[in-house]
């Protein structure tokens, strides 16, 4: 009878603490967030180019939390000027060859602010680096909500951050996706180049709060359905990452789909679970989901990625101890939660 007892107030206590905590702290997820440094003025740089695009659009659909910039440098513009160079990127590669002791040249790439790859990056050396990264534990979480429509002259973008984001920089970037340059000039001159998750907008901002606005002004020739935003916590001394969002995906509002999730049609299985449990329910965008204990404290954290229509997503709970948890299941300001018994 005391078992009994017991079980009913854990349950009492687990609903209780679910229905205080309806707004979520932004979950910390691991992550990557790859940028290379390139050049349509470079004859080394299409085929990095080639690379990155091959990986962009696998992890389209991999689900994970990899976050691809390809940051046009404006060293090679004496021959050809390169439309998407950016003036920040050439001291912001400065830094990082500095600061990890390499050459700087293009094509380069960083991972993370921790890892390089030089010279000449491939599929097999952003994988490989992509894989190593992802596997270590985030530090920060990172929210974007956006707060305009998508096709506004002026997106604003507020976000959410949690853990280790004091006394670093939110860096917000608006990237694109297929673009094609023919230069008449310079090392690639004939060449056609096809380029994607190529920075548009890069905007570096000093944190001082967990929550804020950030406003990105898109080029006028930046085609937004083939766009998002994505942000990252920086560490501005030692340029380390920390945690990264993917953000918000343009593309999905200006297709005149709005993101939404059904949450209230959630389904959970198997419920009692030993070794996984299957999260599924309808939603064109990815949601997030929280595992916490029955004290309220998170054991773990992820998001799930949708494939436009639907989601199905299978979570480890392996390393979950024996007993009654909630599972939160979150999009924008909206969430759902769900008893979980591991057996």
């Amino acid at each position: 009878m005391k078992k009994f007892q017991l079980f009913i107030a854990a349950v009492g206590l687990t609903l209780s603490l679910s229905a205080i905590n309806v707004q979520a702290q932004c979950p910390i997820v691991p992550f990557a967030v790859v940028e290379l440094f390139t050049s349509q003025g470079c004859s080394y740089c299409p085929a990095a180019d080639v690379a990155l695009n091959t990986v962009i659009a696998a992890e389209k659909t991999s689900g994970r939390n990899v976050i691809c910039i390809a940051e046009h440098v404006t060293y090679w513009n004496s021959q050809w000027f390169d439309p998407f160079s950016d003036a920040q990127f050439s001291p912001r590669q400065t830094v990082y060859c500095q600061y990890m002791g390499v050459q700087k040249g293009t094509p380069e790439a960083f991972v993370n602010g921790k890892m390089v790859i030089t010279p000449s990056p491939t599929v097999s050396s952003i994988n490989s680096a992509i894989n190593t990264q992802i596997a270590k534990a985030a530090t920060a979480g990172v929210c974007l909500t956006l707060q305009s429509g998508a096709n506004d002259p002026v997106l604003n973008v507020s976000y959410d951050l949690s853990g280790a984001y004091a006394g670093n920089n939110l860096i917000v970037c608006l990237v694109e996706d297929n673009l094609v340059s023919k230069p008449n000039n310079g090392e690639n001159a004939g060449a056609t180049l096809n380029e994607s998750g190529v920075s548009r907008v890069f905007k570096v901002t000093s944190i001082s709060n967990a929550t804020g606005t950030v406003s990105i002004t898109p080029p006028a020739n930046c085609v937004r359905a083939n766009s998002q935003l994505v942000a990252y916590v920086q560490n501005p001394t030692t340029m380390a990452i920390y945690g990264a969002t993917r953000g918000v995906d343009l593309g999905t509002a200006t297709t005149g789909m709005q993101e939404t999730a059904d949450l209230s049609g959630i389904n959970i299985y198997p419920n009692p679970a030993t070794s996984f449990v299957t999260v599924a329910g309808k939603s064109n965008a990815n949601v997030r989901y929280s595992i916490s204990n029955v004290l309220g404290e998170e054991i773990k954290s992820g998001i799930i990625a949708s494939n436009s229509t639907d989601f199905n997503e299978r979570i480890s709970v392996v390393d979950l101890s024996n007993g009654m948890y909630f599972l939160k299941v979150l999009h924008g300001d909206t969430s759902i939660t769900k008893m979980l018994n591991k057996q």
